[in-house]
């Protein structure tokens, strides 16, 4: 922790903001950079989580939710199930005589996704210069996508494009590691020159754990923090985030409760 506060301390003369994984973490380390620095304040614009920074950067200030992948490769297997039951049909990147296991297409035609907004941008320029039918698979694709995307709620991040302009001052993205969309906006923060990536763990052996269910993991969760607490820890100094408050929240507070550990949302 200490190394990421010092990172952050080296930079706030930049007048850089930085950009955390939820509004909890972005609210910690804001606190935290205060007390342990030499700055007696920091504006509390300069700490913000991920989506608010989507929403300034990418302009995505919408109901709909963005696709991951493992919604994509839920889309691509009712897609190829439908080639198999003969609903659709994929004339040059499933020919017909593999229309039966046509499932073993899913990582190929998942990995179009991303990509295809610019196949109706580049349709004229393409034509001619590859095969006709491939163009017309990628298009009945990318058409039944965005249905698959407006029925559900639901929009593709990697077509969003970044507005230039609207990063003003250095940006310093902080664990993008563990965002869960991170990979699909990558490509276009690249085209950003003010923007730089804080991994904190990319030098440091880290442990990575899984659990049996959500309900060890929160035990397990609540049983290190009592063990901090215990070493001397301050219980200001420990903050938890988590993917999806809505899911977590009660569970969390409920196991909190038993074991007595204060929490607060």
């Amino acid at each position: 922790m200490r190394g990421i506060i010092d990172r952050i301390h080296g930079k706030l003369d930049e007048r850089r903001t930085f950009v955390f994984p939820s509004e909890v973490a972005a609210e910690f380390y804001r606190r935290l950079s205060v007390r342990l620095g030499s700055h007696r304040a920091v504006r509390v614009g300069r700490f913000i989580s991920w989506d608010t920074f989507k929403e300034s950067v990418f302009s995505i200030s919408r109901t709909e939710q963005p696709v991951n992948n493992a919604l994509r490769t839920i889309f691509t297997a009712g897609f190829l199930a439908d080639i198999a039951g003969g609903k659709r049909s994929l004339g040059y990147l499933i020919p017909d005589e593999f229309a039966g296991s046509s499932d073993g297409f899913l990582a190929t035609v998942r990995g179009f996704l991303p990509r295809l907004n610019t196949v109706r941008r580049l349709e004229t320029g393409l034509a001619g210069v590859i095969d006709p039918v491939l163009l017309g698979d990628l298009s009945a694709i990318l058409a039944a996508y965005q249905g698959f995307l407006a029925d559900h709620g639901l929009f593709e991040p990697s077509w969003e494009f970044a507005d230039m302009s609207a990063v003003t001052e250095p940006v310093s993205v902080v664990f993008p590691d563990v965002l869960e969309d991170f990979a699909a906006y990558e490509p276009s923060l690249a085209n950003l020159p003010r923007i730089e990536l804080l991994r904190p763990f990319a030098r440091n052996r880290t442990r990575l754990l899984s659990f049996e269910n959500t309900l060890a993991e929160v035990r397990w969760l609540l049983r290190d923090i009592g063990q901090r607490i215990e070493s001397g820890i301050d219980m200001e100094d420990i903050a938890v985030t988590v993917p999806d408050l809505g899911t977590w929240e009660d569970l969390i507070l409920s196991e909190a409760r038993i074991v007595g550990i204060p929490m607060t949302v």
